[in-house]
């Protein structure tokens, strides 16, 4: 089980086989505010576990912040990041900014 702090939450990353918000229906994953808790069903392929994850971690900070995004709003900054990355291997992980010391 892996871990991410969200602000001042701690939030639990779980991998399932079955997630559901209704109990019935099969989910891709959910988030859960006040258990701190985001369950990502591991009956799909590795990629789409991890457009799950920050799906449910935008959703996580847009709930955190109090932004109010929409499911529409969070699903496109989901796909917008996830491409974003693809585009730039690395971008998050380069040194982007060079710090002159004076």
């Amino acid at each position: 089980m892996m871990k991410i702090r969200i602000g001042c939450l701690t939030y639990e990353i779980m991998y399932k086989d079955f997630v559901s918000l209704d109990g019935l229906s099969r989910c891709y994953g959910k988030q859960d505010e006040p258990l701190q808790q985001i369950e990502i069903s591991d009956h799909f392929c590795v990629e789409r576990q991890r457009i799950t994850l920050l799906h449910e971690l935008i959703h996580a900070i847009s709930d955190y912040r109090d932004l109010e995004l929409s499911e529409v709003q969070v699903s496109g900054l989901a796909d917008e990041l996830i491409l974003l990355e693809r585009q730039n291997r690395g971008l998050l992980t380069k040194k982007v900014f060079q710090i002159k010391s004076k």
